[in-house]
């Protein structure tokens, strides 16, 4: 083929009390003590990683050195299983990557496809370049990787115990907005930085089930 252009709770422990009150003193409620929100963060996490199948359908923008591109994702997870549709990026036309822990297929909208161990060997094969997809089967929920608690930093709550920024594998992640009426709430907006590259997901509809 061508080319083509017991964590979650260790994770809140291990948070100083210094750290989330060095926070803007808007994030909490007047009422809301730093504890109170490092409780709620608690039970928030729990509840979102509980969550054993979920879908989301969004647009998405990427900018980096090699181009900017954007188009319509929709993302299924069951459990390990994951199918990933993008329309319109990368000048491929459709693109659907599905996989597991174990192999990763890429098959284009010609009938083509192409295997790997993981998304972003995938990527790297195909694009040149990668992003941390791995991650984002985390991220895009609200919460970190719960597989790489240390190396979770730079953590911001809002009043209610949801992320609104935090730090993980070399990248910076941004939450804007979370749907409110759907428990437990999950994101609207999701930015990541990883280096020179940006991506952005904005979630127009979610599906959650346990």
């Amino acid at each position: 083929m061508r080319k083509k252009t017991g964590f979650i709770r260790a994770s809140l422990v291990g948070v100083s009390l210094c750290a989330i009150c060095s926070c803007s003193t808007s994030m909490f409620h007047s009422r809301v003590t730093p504890q109170e929100v490092n409780n709620l963060s608690g039970e928030h996490a729990e509840a979102v990683a509980t969550l054993k199948r979920w879908s989301f359908a969004s647009r998405f923008s990427l900018k980096s050195d090699e181009g900017s591109f954007s188009g319509d994702l929709k993302w299924s997870q069951q459990g390990d299983i994951f199918t990933l549709e993008f329309s319109g990026p990368f000048g491929a036309g459709n693109l659907v990557i599905k996989g597991n822990t174990k192999v990763v297929k890429l098959m284009t909208s010609d009938g083509q496809s192409v295997l790997a161990k993981t998304p972003e060997s995938l990527m790297k094969s195909q694009f040149g370049w990668t992003v941390p997809i791995s991650h984002f089967r985390y991220w895009m929920l609200g919460i970190p990787d719960r597989r790489l608690p240390e190396a979770t930093t730079n953590m911001v709550f809002d009043s209610v115990g949801r992320w609104v920024r935090f730090s993980q594998a070399g990248c910076n992640v941004d939450i804007s907005g979370y749907y409110e009426i759907r428990k437990p709430n999950l994101p609207r907006r999701v930015s990541v930085i990883c280096g020179e590259r940006e991506s952005r997901i904005a979630v127009r509809d979610w599906e959650a089930g346990d």
